[in-house]
């Protein structure tokens, strides 16, 4: 009836193209008259009584030509809101060095003292004396203000949480997607449809908070602090991946309103998906056909063995190497340049690092970061990760399993957030004045000064100049509208 609500729960379908000879009007003729009808009368209707609590959707649609997917997301459930301290598009926030160690206005939901009111749903903790802590909820009462880095359920999710996710419920209100209950059966009539697939978004939505001081960003922490976050990402990663119904894992770190951030405090985040993403087939095809060419690993060729040779001409590409790994720009990439930090071990998923590299890894993550804040003055920036699908993705294919270990190996990357030019949206193609070898010498001649003077140590600007730099900024704005 058109007073209920239509729920799917937990009706993960793995969806695998098969195409067959059917017309598209047969095709039609088969799908269920309710379903359709349902589809129609969400389009026609502004909600009412069709959906009393509002919609909630998470639905995974592939594009037939391009192989691509995309992620819907619609939550209009009557509730609390996702807190946001970005305005988007616009840069209104101080850099990190200036901006207030804890926010004194009691609405940060990561901040020291609101972990029990706004974060309760953790996973896991490190605590001062470096143990990492696995749980679920808060510890005592004692214990809860006492902590280097926490992991908790995301109470904003892209995806929906599968009902037996997790063992215990979330605590307080939130979104259905929180219990794996959306409204997806109104979205498409035909999820099945061979040209028009549609998967229910099923998945994990976690996020590790990386530090207690609100204004700890990657460039002013210790580089022992990184590795903690980074831990705590690897401990989440291999807990979430032995679910079956996980492909892939997604970590990810997004910093400011131009690079799709929304919350100040410095926070990562780990989600899973129930698909391979058509990005991710285009990057195992091409790691694949590199090694058929070549007869090695792509990323140990291009990002390890060739950057470190002494006297090539790849390694004024080189950036910073360590024990573990090397970061290099890329040959070919974006405007401000992508910074590639490669392991030199071969394996394929970041969740499987050892320790002793994770230790490695946080100290140069800190290095390349704080010379991208001089650099770029503390530009909005993405960190992510490619790594490959779960072992549970390609249990049905032996030799694309064997395939995948010979070539694939994860890299992390770092990319400041730019505005792209006409040129480069119509045809992919970036368009810039440096070469990455001179962007490169730039990020060593930054660490150099890191190591000599560390940013978390440098004198914060008093409030009254930033607050004439903010004005003058405004004004500037106003002139230009005029």
């Amino acid at each position: 009836s058109g007073s209920s609500r239509w729920r799917t729960k937990m009706s993960i379908q793995l969806y695998s193209p098969v195409y067959t000879d059917m017309a598209d009007d047969e095709a039609q003729e088969q799908v269920d008259s309710e379903a359709v009808e349902r589809f129609w009368m969400r389009l026609n209707s502004s909600g009412g009584d069709i959906f009393p609590r509002g919609a909630d959707f998470r639905i995974l649609r592939q594009d037939a030509l391009t192989q691509r997917w995309t992620l819907y997301v619609q939550n209009q459930s009557v509730g609390p809101q996702k807190p946001r301290d970005f305005v988007k598009g616009v840069r209104d926030e101080p850099r990190a060095l200036d901006a207030p160690q804890h926010d004194k206005s009691g609405r940060c939901p990561f901040c020291v003292g609101n972990e029990a009111r706004m974060t309760s749903a953790e996973l896991c903790r490190v605590i001062p004396s470096g143990e990492l802590v696995e749980h679920g909820g808060l510890p005592e009462s004692s214990q809860i203000k006492n902590w280097l880095v926490r992991a908790v359920r995301n109470k904003f999710p892209y995806l929906a949480n599968p009902p037996d996710l997790y063992a215990m419920p979330f605590p307080g209100d939130g979104p259905a997607a929180l219990v794996g209950e959306l409204d997806n059966d109104w979205s498409n009539p035909d999820p099945s449809h061979p040209l028009y697939p549609q998967v229910d978004g099923f998945g994990a939505s976690e996020v590790i908070i990386e530090t207690p001081q609100h204004n700890g960003q990657l460039a002013i922490l210790t580089g022992e602090q990184v590795t903690n976050s980074l831990r705590v990402l690897a401990v989440r990663g291999r807990a979430l991946r032995e679910h079956s119904f996980v492909k892939q894992m997604v970590y990810f770190k997004q910093y400011g309103a131009s690079a799709g951030g929304s919350m100040f405090h410095p926070h990562m985040q780990v989600h899973t998906l129930p698909i391979i993403t058509g990005y991710m087939q285009e990057q195992l095809l091409r790691h694949s056909r590199f090694f058929t060419t070549h007869g090695c690993c792509a990323v140990q060729k291009l990002y390890v063995d060739d950057v470190t040779r002494d006297g090539s001409i790849s390694s004024s590409r080189l950036i910073r190497q360590s024990s573990h790994f090397v970061a290099s720009m890329c040959y070919a990439k974006s405007t401000k340049g992508r910074v590639v930090i490669a392991p030199k071990r071969h394996f394929q998923r970041f969740e499987d690092c050892t320790d002793a590299e994770l230790q490695d890894l946080g100290p140069l993550l800190q290095l390349v970061m704080a010379a991208v804040y001089q650099i770029h003055d503390d530009p909005h920036y993405n960190v992510f990760w490619e790594t490959a699908p779960t072992e549970s993705a390609f249990l049905d294919n032996t030799q694309k399993r064997l395939d995948l270990e010979r070539s694939y190996r994860w890299t992390l990357h770092v990319r400041a957030v730019r505005n792209k030019l006409g040129i480069t949206n119509a045809t992919g193609i970036d368009l810039t004045d440096r070469l990455p070898e001179e962007v490169a010498k730039e990020y060593r001649a930054a660490i150099d000064m890191e190591l000599g003077s560390p940013l978390r140590d440098s004198p914060r600007t008093p409030e009254a100049e930033l607050l004439k730099a903010r004005i003058a900024a405004k004004e500037e704005e106003l002139a230009k509208l005029r």
